[in-house]
């Protein structure tokens, strides 16, 4: 039914208040506050229009829990890749770990006593230094 198809719908007020009022045909969706507003300032509001009204309601929360499905797949989606990501990044680390496990000779594990020597690495970042060596050359 278009808009011109729809009809016009008339609610009736208390006595002593203005006239009746034609509602124009309800056009939906409309939101849920905008339903609420209409029935409270017309508690009177004939079935038809009140059909009408549910009807847009349903529309609104068919419409919402498609974007909001759509939201999740996307955000799954995001997830499963992170999860991977992760896997891949915990392989790496452990190998980096499997690496730097076995001290090299006359290395001593650094063990906190070197607290701010790092040493930069190729993708511009720095890591503290597993192992340290004394050098007898410089004296301290």
């Amino acid at each position: 039914m278009s808009a011109s198809d729809s009809p016009a719908y008339t609610v009736n007020t208390p006595p002593g208040s203005p006239p009746p009022i034609m509602l124009p045909p309800f056009q939906g969706p409309a939101s849920p506050r905008s339903v609420g507003a209409i029935l409270q300032a017309h508690p009177d509001v004939p079935n038809d229009l009140l059909r009408d009204m549910v009807a847009s309601l349903v529309q609104v929360t068919a419409q919402r829990e498609r974007t909001y499905q759509t939201e999740l797949d996307t955000y799954q989606d995001k997830l499963k890749v992170l999860h991977i990501q992760n896997t891949d990044l915990s392989a790496k680390l452990n190998e980096f770990n499997d690496d730097t496990a076995n001290c090299p000779d006359g290395f001593e594990e650094n063990n906190g006593r070197l607290t701010n020597f790092y040493i930069p690495s190729e993708d511009g970042l720095s890591t503290q230094a597993h192992f340290v060596k004394r050098n007898d050359a410089v004296p301290y």
